[in-house]
Parts: C-alpha cells; structure tokens; sequence
C-alpha cells in the first residue's frame, strides 16, 4: 500500500455511486413504544399462570415469556440501529460502519411504490407510502415511512415523498431494460395484463377480446394512486390502473419517453 494511502473503515462492496438520503427503517418511539409494550403485558399474561398452576410450572412458563420478550426488545433495538444509505447506483444496509446488504438498482426485476391510506374506526391515521425491491436474486427488499416529508427534487412522474429520487433511479434503470427488449424483441409486459407491443399497447382482459391503443394517440392522467390512459383522439378512458401494480413506475417512464422519442429517464439530473 502507498504511504499516502488510508485503509478503508467500511468492507469493500459494490459501489451505489452518490448517497442521496440515509434512513433508519425503526425509529426510537417504536422502540419505545415496543418496551412499553413489554413492560405492559408482561404482568397481564402472566397472572392467571399463578393462579392455575404449580410454581414449577408457572416459574417455568414466566422465564419462557420473559425470553421471548427480551428476544423482541432485541430484535426491535437492532432494527433501531440499522441505516439505509440510497445511492445513485443502489442502496446498502448497515450497521454503524458495518454493511450488511448491498444492492444495485441495476439488478432490481421488480419495483412497488404507493401510498396507502391507514384508517382506524373510519378515522385517517395518516398515508404510509411503501417501497419494495424484488431483486433478480436474493430477498426482496421493503422499507416503509408513514406520513413522510414531501420530495423537492424535479421529477417526471406524480410526487409521492422523499423517496421520490430513489423511484426515479430504480424506474429509470428498469424502464432502460424493458426499452431494450422492446426494441429487440417487439413487445415487452407493462402490467399482469398490459404490454408495449410493436407502437400499441396492448390490454388483455380476464373476459373478452384483447384492446389496443397506439401511442401516438396515448394520453396519460397519472397520480399517485393510479395511472389512466386515455384516447387522445376519442377523449374516452382506455384503461385505468392502480399504482400497486408491480412496474408500474418503470412502464410509465418507458411509455411517456417513447412518446418524446428520448431514452427513458425519470428525470433529467440522474448521475
């Protein structure tokens, strides 16, 4: 090693280019709220074993509970400490310094991203937006955030949240590769029934003959609950979707930039 060189602190992995945005997947009031929890139903579960059992039994019972509730505050406080850096080529988690997955946008096969409203006895709690990976191989990645900040980088596609430029990254990368097998093989799928074949897309419905739309004539009315198509020339609704269909991010940077005739990109700055 060259005298002027500095070892590096972090193990050597695949590179995620840039960070944009770090962010812990369990914050400290869950963490506070999960011992609470512990602390509260600890006495409650217990009680009737004192009353219905020898003591060998119910000292047996209690130390099995108490087990299992450490193992949770365990668990909960190890989530607490992790940190998700999302780069411009991918995303790692770790540690304090320590990696322990890394995962390159470039080997993503499918992405969700959407918002969901939570209800409790009809009362708004507040929009969870969700974001899942499925990586062409090894785990699916998921990482949520309820009532999340709102994004301030430009984008093409409807804003969601902070996560917006990681959509964007992921989107882009898959929209490239269904941009190639387009061009190679004539079609590729959009959605479970939806495709990019030849310059229509193409619908298959669960009863009925298959409808098609040029692009051309394509007109789309995206948000970020769903995605409508429409027919420019007749103004009528082609089709309409939910944005918890998987993809369904990259099929809309693929169509819109078809459209443009330029590569498909979710944004004009990604690096």
């Amino acid at each position: 090693m060259p005298p002027h060189a500095q070892p590096n602190p972090l193990p050597q992995t695949p590179d995620i280019g840039a960070i944009i945005a770090s962010h812990r997947p369990v914050g400290l009031s869950t963490l506070i709220f999960t011992w609470i929890l512990v602390l509260t139903l600890a006495p409650i579960i217990s009680i009737p074993f004192f009353f219905s059992l020898s003591w060998w039994l119910t000292t047996l019972i209690t130390l099995q509970l108490l087990a299992l509730w450490l193992l949770l505050f365990w668990l909960t406080l190890r989530e607490s400490r992790k940190t998700i850096d999302f780069g411009t080529h991918g995303l790692q988690i770790r540690i304090a310094h320590r990696i322990t997955r890394t995962l390159l946008y470039a080997d993503v096969q499918q992405l969700l991203y959407f918002p969901m409203n939570i209800r409790t006895h009809g009362i708004s709690m507040g929009t969870s937006v969700i974001l899942r990976i499925k990586p062409r191989s090894g785990a699916p990645f998921a990482f949520h955030r309820m009532n999340p900040p709102p994004s301030t980088s430009p984008t093409l596609l409807p804003p969601l949240s902070m996560l917006d430029p990681v959509r964007d990254l992921i989107a882009s990368s898959l929209a490239q590769r269904m941009f190639q097998t387009w061009q190679s093989q004539g079609h590729i799928d959009w959605t479970k029934r939806l495709a990019f074949v030849g310059s229509t897309l193409t619908y298959k419905p669960i009863l009925g003959s298959p409808r098609t739309l040029p692009l051309h004539d394509c007109e789309v009315v995206p948000s970020p609950w769903s995605i409508t198509l429409l027919s420019r020339s007749t103004q009528k609704k082609f089709l309409e979707f939910p944005t918890t269909e998987p993809n369904t991010w990259p099929g809309l940077v693929l169509l819109l930039r078809l459209r443009s005739n330029q590569p498909p990109r979710a944004t004009d700055h990604q690096r």
